[in-house]
């Protein structure tokens, strides 16, 4: 029986995320915009494993108070993390259009250095 631990799945999953944004980067045909759209799917996995992992790490009588946790930090990134890359790309659209992806895919490097 094959067995993939569960933080194997999350860098792997990472990994395709930062992909994801570097096809992003450098998509100028509508047929890259899909393959971006196809690896976007396969990054999917991350949050949910690494959610599962701290679940595990946290006795039953904390588990709301780290999914709430969870829940406001990813919040906070989703709301400065658009501003970000809102400024960014504003700043570098007439040097390179897709510059702002290639930042997010070393925000996304950073995460998955972490992760491992």
């Amino acid at each position: 029986m094959l067995y993939i631990r569960d933080e194997t799945t999350g860098a792997v999953s990472s990994l395709f995320g930062i992909a994801q944004y570097v096809v992003l980067g450098l998509a100028n045909t509508k047929e890259m915009l899909y393959i971006d759209a196809a690896i976007y799917t396969l990054k999917f996995a991350c949050v949910p494993i690494l959610r599962s992992t701290m679940s595990k790490l946290t006795p039953e009588d904390k588990q709301g108070s780290i999914f709430g946790a969870i829940a406001f930090f990813e919040n906070i990134c989703n709301m400065c993390g658009t501003v970000m890359a809102g400024a960014i790309y504003s700043a570098t659209v007439s040097i390179d259009r897709g510059f702002v992806f290639y930042v997010m895919a070393g925000y996304s490097f950073i995460a998955t250095a972490l992760l491992v």
